[in-house]
């Protein structure tokens, strides 16, 4: 037994995404035809990770997110770290647990299924930690929040490099760090970075109470803008939808109205959706498919496999840029798992018919 077992509170596990249910008495009127009924794998054991020692006796806490399958047979394979905290320990036995989690499996027609679609979060939060920031964080953020103002961004580099080092945070300070990060590659003007320390700022069901509702909403709102900027489309979608449920986000609403309308229109229009794409440090790239053909161009790099999890099946494939995927509507909703080199870049090309297409089966 783990000997900080009394101190702790086991993982919080947050799920993020489901399969969709459909249900006979749902589909079926006068004059129609039930085509197929899917109902959701159910848990049996969801195993908690263990705490790290070394993470505990830091006062170290953190957030692992994952996407994964589950089989005929109601286990679970293929978990794949999308993103983190950025502390490896958590990783790992995040990564242990999940393998052992068990689920009565899916079903279509009464048949066991793969349900592929599946995303979950566990928060890693230890029990009598200080709910804020501690001495030593809120000097580092202080002069580097001050450096920025100066506009020293080399200084400021160097603090927040300092800070990133010690990755001793708490989920508090978690929140706090990445905003700061996020603010130092908006003025060095590099994008990518920006969201990618925005999405971790807001990642968490606590975000929200430990950013205060206005930076929380600042966030989405800058996150929409840079989701558009490079084309992430499906993405700047859902956000948008999130940024609609938060109780102080009128006037961001008001601002960002007209491109949410733009988005919308061409999300539902015939033009095909660009994406350009690039392979993250972790090897991997995640796309979430809108339209229900596509196909990959420009590689630049190493693109090696491409796997496609489905709410209803799952199919993997190497990569050829020269082929295009037909999923059938039957399948539902879908995302893409790209793996490859890093910084591996590509392009993405959705569209709701291609010609001359290799029909995934």
């Amino acid at each position: 037994m783990n000997k900080y077992a009394g101190v702790l509170i086991t993982a919080l596990i947050i799920p993020t995404l489901h399969a969709q249910t459909a249900y006979a008495d749902s589909l079926e009127s006068e004059g129609s035809k039930l085509l197929f009924e899917v109902r959701n794998a159910e848990p049996i054991e969801r195993v908690h990770p263990t705490f790290p020692t070394k993470a505990a006796l830091r006062k170290q806490e953190g957030w692992v997110r994952f996407t994964y399958v589950i089989t005929e047979e109601g286990k679970v394979i293929d978990p794949v770290v999308t993103d983190s905290s950025g502390e490896r320990l958590f990783e790992k036995e995040a990564l242990r647990a999940i393998k052992k989690w068990k689920f009565t499996p899916a079903t279509q027609d009464g048949k066991p299924i793969q349900q592929c679609e599946q995303s979950v979060q566990f928060d890693f939060k230890l029990d009598g930690v200080a709910n804020g920031v501690r001495p030593r964080f809120a000097s580092l953020y202080k002069k580097a929040n001050q450096a920025m103002v100066d506009n020293d961004l080399e200084s400021a580099n160097e603090l927040v490099t300092t800070m990133e080092n010690r990755k001793v945070w708490n989920l508090y300070e978690n929140a706090w760090f990445w905003m700061l990060k996020s603010r130092l590659s908006g003025l060095e003007e590099n994008a990518e970075e920006e969201l990618s320390n925005l999405y971790r700022a807001n990642s968490g069901t606590s975000s929200k109470r430990f950013l205060g509702e206005r930076n929380y909403t600042f966030n989405l709102e800058r996150i929409f803008i840079l989701e558009l900027q490079s084309q992430k489309f499906i993405a700047a979608y859902d956000t948008f939808t999130t940024l609609q449920e938060q109780d102080n986000a009128s006037e961001s609403i008001a601002r960002l109205q007209i491109y949410f309308d733009r988005l919308d229109s061409l999300l539902n229009s015939d033009e095909p959706l660009i994406q350009d794409a690039r392979i993250n440090e972790r090897g991997i790239k995640k796309h979430k498919l809108y339209k229900n053909s596509f196909a990959v161009a420009d590689i630049k790099g190493e693109l090696d496999i491409l796997d496609i999890r489905c709410d209803n099946k799952r199919t993997k494939y190497t990569v050829a840029s020269d082929t295009f995927w037909s999923i059938p509507e039957s399948w539902g909703r879908c995302s893409v798992l790209f793996e490859g080199d890093e910084d591996t870049s590509f392009r993405i090309i959705e569209a709701d018919e291609l010609a001359n297409v290799s029909v995934a089966s």
